[in-house]
């Protein structure tokens, strides 16, 4: 017997079911169940910076016109590159925007999201894995 696959998205594959993403939404995350999720999950640039090793992150998504084209069947979660220093100030989105950027496993998020917006971040290539739809959102500075 041959074994193949890539063991990072072994769980992409094998776990890949309603029963994994209901667990993950409840009872590690406490998202709602009823809603549909957005990931937006960009890369760091290293041409914004605060000092060597601490990086900043101008959110260029516009959550409020987001919030307000899409309505209430969606939310998002923003899980910036781990060496982005910022914290952001998610109050007045709240039950909408969710800050998950220090969630420790990334492959959990990718499965409970139904759509992944990156930029040029690796993301999309393990998100792929799952055959859901993506948006690259490239905004120049």
């Amino acid at each position: 017997m041959i074994e193949s696959g890539y063991p990072r998205n072994d769980f992409l594959h094998n776990q890949n079911n309603e029963e994994t993403m209901r667990a993950l939404k409840q009872k590690k995350m406490n998202l709602p169940l009823d809603k549909k999720l957005i990931l937006y999950a960009p890369t760091w640039r290293d041409d914004q910076f605060y000092k060597k090793g601490q990086y900043k992150f101008d959110l260029d998504l516009d959550l409020h016109e987001m919030r307000a084209a899409i309505g209430d069947e969606y939310i998002i979660i923003l899980r910036m590159h781990y060496l982005v220093a910022e914290n952001f100030d998610l109050g007045p989105y709240e039950g909408f925007a969710y800050d998950f950027s220090h969630y420790e496993d990334i492959r959990d998020l990718y499965m409970i999201s139904d759509l992944l917006i990156t930029d040029y971040s690796s993301v999309f290539f393990d998100y792929a894995n799952l055959k859901r739809p993506m948006l690259f959102y490239v905004p120049e500075h």
